[in-house]
């Protein structure tokens, strides 16, 4: 897989995880909540897998689903890192499996 041209880290996976969050956890709130984990910023510094397992837990609850505790493995290399830390193709590949299971 390849990514975008112009693909960068904070817009293209930090902003869209953000809105993501925000549609679940806050909807109908405008923009300019307080910063959490949530936020572009820190999933781009380092809480990019606990904000994919967080939303999918509070999405499709705490029940063993085989398809999201096997996600939630996968997540286990990049757990805590930077989005500098992680390929862009990874990056990107793990966020479209996370678009899939949220829905």
């Amino acid at each position: 897989m390849t990514v975008r041209k112009g693909w960068n880290a904070h817009g293209d996976i930090g902003m869209v995880l953000e809105n993501i969050a925000r549609n679940i956890l806050n909807p109908g709130v405008p923009y300019g909540a307080d910063y959490t984990i949530y936020d572009a910023s820190a999933i781009e510094s380092g809480t990019f897998a606990e904000v994919m397992i967080c939303l999918l837990r509070h999405e499709k609850g705490y029940e063993d689903i085989e398809e999201i505790e096997d996600f939630s493995k996968s997540l286990a290399d990049i757990w805590g890192k930077s989005l500098h830390d992680i390929e862009p193709e990874k990056a990107q590949k793990l966020l479209d499996k996370f678009v899939i299971l949220i829905k």
